[in-house]
């Protein structure tokens, strides 16, 4: 992958945004009655914020699995990301037409939250497995300098041992 680093602050942007749209969703929801039909414009105002970082995640996932620029730990992160992320659209879409015909289903309201759920774990792995690759890439700067205090220590005894 080019930029791991970039797709996972991407990613967290998004479910920032997706989030604050969750925030503002119930928010919206409990100054509204919810079993009033709600036309889908006024669905997208309320839900906009959701769909956007959604549909952002969505969309690094399928990028980057089409390029096939993730290595294999990535690439199996991003796979169950896709599914979440899907499974959160399909209970968007469903939520939408619900709402557009004057009735809510709660099992389209699981469907969005399970998929968050995935997503979130999603990125959660992401920042694992790129930690572990950045840690692998580069050595480890503290054992090179604990090897040499224990040096120059070592060297500092020997030198107070000949003097004496």
């Amino acid at each position: 992958m080019r930029n791991p680093t970039a797709l996972r602050i991407t990613m967290a942007a998004a479910l920032v945004v997706e989030f604050g749209g969750f925030l503002y969703d119930s928010f919206w929801h409990n100054q509204h009655l919810s079993e009033v039909a709600i036309p889908p414009s006024e669905l997208l105002t309320v839900h906009g914020g959701i769909y956007v970082g959604q549909l952002t995640v969505l969309a690094m996932a399928v990028i980057v699995l089409a390029r096939r620029t993730a290595d294999s730990p990535t690439a199996r992160v991003l796979w169950a990301v896709l599914c979440g992320g899907l499974l959160q659209t399909l209970g968007g879409a469903l939520d939408m037409w619900s709402h557009g015909h004057g009735y809510e289903k709660d099992l389209y309201h699981n469907m969005i939250y399970a998929g968050a759920a995935v997503t979130v774990i999603g990125y959660l792995l992401l920042e694992v497995v790129g930690r572990r690759a950045a840690n692998i890439r580069e050595p480890h700067t503290t054992d090179a300098g604990a090897a040499t205090d224990r040096q120059a220590s070592a060297e500092r005894a020997e030198s107070a041992s000949h003097v004496g």
